[in-house]
């Protein structure tokens, strides 16, 4: 039987219907312009590359990262190979985990986003400050690089195990169900497994990732968005809601 995959969202998914409606409002308002679609599934488009550049990190661990050229567009983040999207900026995985970043996401599950992020030198489209607040050049469109780290809910790491070892994220090796490849990025239940999982999180591993998710400058939070998580050097992965 398949898994339930998606928890009850709708209050969520109402607040992202209200943010999209705003957008396009807010874009033309400075004159900056959201990534387009490219049709991408999470490959190698653009000068993104979804495998691994140093490590691959244990799905268990705290996985450290860093964003080169990352899009801010109306105060909303761009990074990575997004799926359904085009890639933007360079990904690196791996390192030492980086302190406590100034902008912080609490995810489904209790997932912790952290980062700390910077304006690209020399990448910048727009810029413009009201002289009130260092993070004023977010609302414009520009160009930031970002260290931080991703910590995944224990939860939702037992449910992505049990989601390789049924075959619904197709991990050669480990994946033993018959459903095969996936065609969409989901995430998964926060309810712990009733099925036996015979996967141990720390047998995933982190190769890359990708996000979309808005930042609010003046209460440093990260919210309304989702991080995608390749794994084990593959094109396949769940998302992290936040």
């Amino acid at each position: 039987m398949k898994p339930n995959l998606f928890e009850n969202q709708q209050a969520r998914k109402a607040l992202q219907l209200a943010v999209a409606a705003a957008l396009p409002l807010a874009l033309a308002a400075c004159g900056a312009a959201e990534p387009t679609d490219t049709g991408s599934t999470g490959g190698t488009s653009g000068s993104v590359s979804t495998a691994p550049t140093a490590s691959c990190v244990p799905l268990n661990q705290q996985i450290p990262f860093t964003l080169t050229n990352a899009q801010i567009t109306a105060r909303k983040l761009y990074a990575g190979a997004i799926p359904g999207s085009q890639a933007v900026g360079t990904v690196f995985v791996g390192g030492a985990v980086a302190a406590g970043g100034v902008f912080q996401g609490t995810g489904l599950d209790n997932s912790i986003l952290s980062m700390n992020i910077t304006q690209a030198g020399g990448a910048t489209t727009t810029t413009g400050s009201y002289g009130y607040n260092p993070y004023d050049w977010m609302a414009y469109q520009s160009y930031a690089n970002a260290t931080g780290y991703l910590q995944v809910g224990t939860t939702l790491q037992q449910q992505a195990a049990l989601l390789v070892q049924l075959g619904y994220i197709n991990i050669p090796g480990l994946s033993t169900g018959a459903v095969g490849t996936t065609t969409s990025w989901t995430t998964p239940s926060t309810t712990a497994p009733t099925q036996t999982v015979a996967i141990s999180p720390s047998q995933l591993c982190v190769s890359s990732i990708a996000m979309t998710i808005n930042i609010h400058p003046y209460y440093n939070t990260l919210y309304i968005g989702d991080v995608y998580l390749y794994l084990n050097n593959t094109q396949h992965g769940f998302s992290v809601e936040f």
